[in-house]
């Protein structure tokens, strides 16, 4: 016979220790998918962050790199030696080519942004080329001077009527990159070796409307205007020390999380 004693079941203390178990781990189950929770909003946001800080930083860096590239000077004479801190730009072309205007949350400067080529034979107009392109406005540059045109005392532009491969990149090489062209310079035939063609540069507009950093680029031959938005900022401020500016900027991402760009650019 089977003693009664045997199904016995659970007293009220192993209740409760078995309840107090199960919340710990219950606990211990909500606290770890918190965190989790947490840190992977956390790195989303800083992702997404990186996604929009990225490609904005890459346009600012190209910006300035191009800042005072391929930019004639007023009376044709750019030497820039005596130069000690960034003056204002005044009227196209500029006094320096380095010249900067810095306002209230914008700042504007001029650079040559797409092709430039050298001419290695004029016999037969072919010339290194990197990203020339058929139509666009072209500056000749030789010895460090443009050629320019007295009279209107303006640089002289050409234009690129037929070349035998177009849109050519620098990094294929000399002997990729090495094209023949025609050029329309208004009657100006003794193009020498070693003349540059250089893209006629663009007025570079970085502002802030609206809680966005936007760069307008104004194409000043055409006078067109190509606007881009570069992302949320909470500031943008410009410092000039000497020849050189320091950039500081404080992007926000889509979820509100900062992120802090400071650079400094010198010539």
């Amino acid at each position: 016979m089977v003693g009664a004693g045997k199904n016995k079941g659970f007293t009220l203390l192993e209740l409760l220790i078995a309840m107090l178990v199960a919340l710990l781990v219950l606990g211990a189950i909500g606290v770890l998918y918190v965190v989790s929770s947490r840190s992977y909003i956390r790195i989303k946001d800083i992702g997404m962050l990186t996604e929009d800080v990225r490609d904005a930083v890459t346009t600012l860096e190209f910006l300035f790199s191009r800042w005072g590239v391929g930019v004639p000077c007023a009376n044709n004479y750019c030497d820039i030696s005596s130069i000690i801190t960034i003056p204002p730009c005044d009227s196209y072309p500029p006094t320096v080519p380095i010249c900067m205007s810095i306002g209230n949350n914008q700042i504007s400067f001029y650079g040559s942004l797409h092709g430039v080529g050298i001419i290695v034979d004029n016999s037969t107009m072919t010339a290194v080329s990197c990203r020339l392109k058929l139509d666009e406005p072209y500056y000749l540059l030789y010895g460090g001077s443009f050629f320019w045109n007295s009279t209107s005392n303006t640089p002289i532009s050409c234009s690129i009527e037929s070349i035998s491969e177009n849109n050519k990149d620098c990094f294929d090489g000399p002997d990729k990159s090495q094209v023949t062209l025609r050029l329309d310079c208004n009657n100006i035939t003794n193009i020498p070796n070693g003349t540059v063609l250089i893209r006629v540069p663009h007025r570079i507009d970085l502002y802030v409307d609206g809680g966005v950093l936007n760069v307008g680029m104004v194409d000043m031959y055409s006078r067109s205007l190509y606007t881009v938005s570069l992302g949320n900022v909470t500031s943008f401020d410009i410092k000039p020390i000497g020849r050189a500016v320091e950039v500081s900027i404080t992007f926000v991402s889509r979820n509100g999380r900062e992120f802090k760009y400071e650079r400094i650019f010198g010539r």
